[in-house]
């Protein structure tokens, strides 16, 4: 067998016993090496069947590690010619690198995780999407405008005619972006309203930009319009998850959407709407997006989309709507400070886009969320004192428990099995004692082991004195 070059050698070491797919693993080194500076701008990597020769594994193991580095923006490649790591990516110090030492077998539960928010990879699975990103890679492609293709996905899935509509670097950069912009508009630092308990995410991007967060009372429907602040105490805006509240996960009924438009227009203020899973839809349809019943004289929604559960998180893109004014501003600020979508995202996505697969691949994870909420509800239910809160939709699941929820984290954590307890969502004043569970990640095979530990702990069976 012919020796490879040196110069094309990676120093990837590959743990068979690892919970990380070999795919993740040469992927994970890779960004490793691009991190540390190894790895540079326009470096040329080894062909996919050197370095699966190199590395002991078949050739598609490395086809989807570089496929999935290619998705992230890490490495760029022309059907046949050589795999580069991207030249959009800054110039990194050299230091360095430590001699790989060899990696411990880990136990299979290593690892394990029911984390809210981990959303299934199987569209790297799909030939449509890896079609997709080489059709982003190549030279010769043409161009596709995106924003006509957003605009039918809303008007198709959310009843929304969207004549401003923009693709946006994902959820949290899609707000900043709203954030900046309306200060900006305002002349000074804004005050905004948080459905309490609510997504954590957006509130801490609000705090890190020096905006003052004020709590919005919800219950299981959602945020209570009768509750909204009045007079002075008006925020600038407020963000709300009317189609799938998060945690709690109700849906907000139509004579509360037409009272919070009408409290927003009589008091001046914006509504973000974060529409973060409404498409994984498990029953009956969802409400028209609250977008859609803006009124077109005086709107008052800036609605705000995501690709991360319904595609995959490692593309941080999402989409945004806005009224006039505000969006102007958005693009003046997506365009000065980076915050939009990469060049290769933007291109990759409106070709799947365009593709006409994105209805296929939804229904496809529609079948596959509601699979696994069916296998957590079957272990769940004989389990006394538990209760699934809000199973409409999405894939996330609030387990409400009459045992202690620290008590319950620790005990899962002994097991290697990371959960979340309800109370990081509500912050002080809990209202709901429980769990917070994600049933996205992981292996099939995963997956029931996790449900396997938390079964055993939940039925006090885990062996805690």
């Amino acid at each position: 067998m012919a020796r490879l070059p040196q110069e094309n050698i990676l120093p990837i070491t590959l743990n068979q016993h690892s919970s990380q797919s070999l795919p993740e693993q040469i992927a994970a080194q890779i960004r490793a090496g691009v991190a540390t500076g190894s790895l540079v701008a326009q470096q040329a990597l080894p062909s996919t069947r050197q370095l699966a020769e190199q590395l002991g594994v078949a050739r598609g193991t490395v086809v989807n590690a570089y496929e999935q580095l290619q998705s992230e923006g890490y490495v760029t490649a022309r059907p046949g010619g050589t795999t580069r790591i991207s030249p959009e990516l800054p110039a990194i110090p050299t230091a360095p690198i430590p001699t790989p030492t060899a990696m411990t077998p880990q136990s299979p539960q290593d690892q394990l995780s029911l984390r809210p928010g981990q959303a299934s990879r199987q569209v790297a699975q799909d030939s449509t999407w890896r079609s997709a990103w080489r059709q982003a890679a190549s030279l010769t492609a043409p161009e596709i405008d995106i924003r006509p293709l957003l605009a039918r996905h809303m008007q198709q899935t959310r009843s929304v005619v969207a004549t401003n509509i923009e693709l946006t670097g994902g959820g949290r950069a899609g707000f900043a972006a709203v954030l900046i912009a309306l200060e900006q508009l305002v002349g000074r630092k804004l005050h905004v309203g948080f459905e309490f308990p609510g997504i954590v995410s957006l509130r801490q991007v609000a705090s890190s930009l020096g905006h003052r967060v004020v709590r919005l009372h919800t219950d299981t429907e959602g945020v209570v319009p009768e509750a909204l602040p009045h007079g002075k105490s008006v925020p600038d805006l407020v963000v709300v998850t009317p189609s799938h509240q998060y945690p709690v996960g109700g849906s907000l009924p139509a004579q509360r959407r037409f009272a919070l438009m009408e409290w927003a227009r009589t008091a001046g203020c914006w509504i973000v709407e974060d529409d973060y899973d409404s498409e994984l839809r498990h029953a009956t349809a969802p409400l028209p997006a609250l977008a859609a019943i803006d009124d077109a004289a005086d709107p008052r929604v800036i609605f705000l989309g995501s690709f991360r559960t319904l595609l995959t998180p490692a593309v941080r893109a999402g989409w945004i709507t806005a009224p006039t004014p505000v969006f102007t501003q958005i693009l003046r600020v997506q365009r000065d400070t980076g915050v939009g979508a990469s060049a290769i995202s933007r291109r990759a996505l409106a070709w799947y886009l365009h593709s006409g697969h994105l209805p296929k691949h939804t229904r496809r994870m529609r079948k596959f969320y509601r699979g696994r909420l069916n296998q957590l509800q079957a272990k769940m239910s004989p389990i006394a004192g538990v209760e699934i809160l809000g199973k409409s939709s999405g894939l996330n699941a609030a387990l409400q428990t009459t045992a202690p929820e620290q008590q319950l984290v620790s005990a899962c954590a002994a097991q290697q099995l990371e959960v979340v307890g309800m109370g990081e969502y509500w912050g002080h004043g809990v209202r709901h004692n429980g769990l917070m569970l994600g049933f996205g990640g992981g292996t099939d095979a995963e997956f029931e082991q996790a449900l396997a530990i938390l079964g055993t702990v939940l039925a006090g069976d885990d062996g805690a004195a």
